[in-house]
């Protein structure tokens, strides 16, 4: 399973880390497909967390220094974030790799991470109706 797994990760990590190819939804669609192209057919959250093992026990060693992923105005939003996502590992008792491999968890439509972690116009979309009256948009 670790050579296909490799495999499939080389035919599209496109220079990005492991972590950036589950976390991406379009590189991740890709890495699923290759691997199911291979024969790997298991769930995609095992998967991707096969994945995540596999650079966590340093097997993926000897491999070209990844791109770096950032995000325009990031430090923006990097603190909140972090604060939404601790509160979602404490509240649904999971960690954040099971949040990040496991693509039915419903984190885009959670109103604690995105309100916390998408202030302004971000979260427009998810809470057309609602009024933010809790934030001083001054201090961001």
């Amino acid at each position: 399973m670790k050579s296909v797994i490799v495999e499939a990760l080389d035919e599209v990590c496109q220079g990005y880390s492991p972590d950036r190819v589950v976390a991406d939804p379009e590189l991740n669609a890709q890495f699923v497909a290759a691997r199911r192209k291979r024969g790997l057919a298991d769930n995609v959250a095992e998967l991707n967390r096969a994945l995540f093992n596999l650079r966590k026990r340093r097997e993926l060693r000897g491999r070209p220094r990844a791109t770096r992923t950032s995000f325009a105005d990031q430090t923006n939003y990097q603190f909140a974030a972090e604060m939404a996502i601790r509160f979602i590992e404490r509240r649904d008792s999971v960690s954040l790799d099971d949040v990040i491999c496991d693509l039915a968890f419903p984190l885009q439509t959670d109103p604690v991470f995105m309100r916390e972690s998408h202030p302004g116009e971000a979260r427009k979309g998810f809470f057309e109706d609602e009024e933010d009256t809790a934030h001083d948009r001054s201090d961001y």
